[in-house]
C-alpha cells in the first residue's frame, strides 16, 4: 500500500474522531477494510506527529493509549 494513501486514511480517521481515538481505535476502523494497515500504523502516526500534522495527548483513562487530534497543518 502506498504510504501517501496510508497517511490520508489515518488523517481522515483522526479528523473524523478528532481527539477521541487512540491508535487502537484508528487501527480497528481502518484494518476492517485494509488489514495491512496494522503493520504500518504506529510508524505512520509517529511520522505524522513529527511533521506537525497531528498531536497526541495522554488519556486519563488509559495512559498507554494517547488520543490523536489534527493540527492546523494536518
Amino acid at each position: 500500500m502506498d504510504i501517501q494513501v496510508i497517511r490520508n486514511l489515518v488523517l481522515a480517521a483522526i479528523a473524523k474522531n478528532d481527539g477521541l481515538w487512540s491508535w487502537y481505535q484508528i487501527d480497528r476502523a481502518l484494518a476492517t477494510e485494509r488489514p495491512e494497515i496494522s503493520a504500518v500504523l504506529i510508524p505512520a502516526l509517529s511520522t505524522l506527529e513529527s511533521e506537525g500534522k497531528i498531536n497526541s495527548r495522554q488519556s486519563n483513562e488509559h495512559p498507554s493509549l494517547p488520543r490523536y487530534s489534527i493540527t492546523a497543518n494536518g
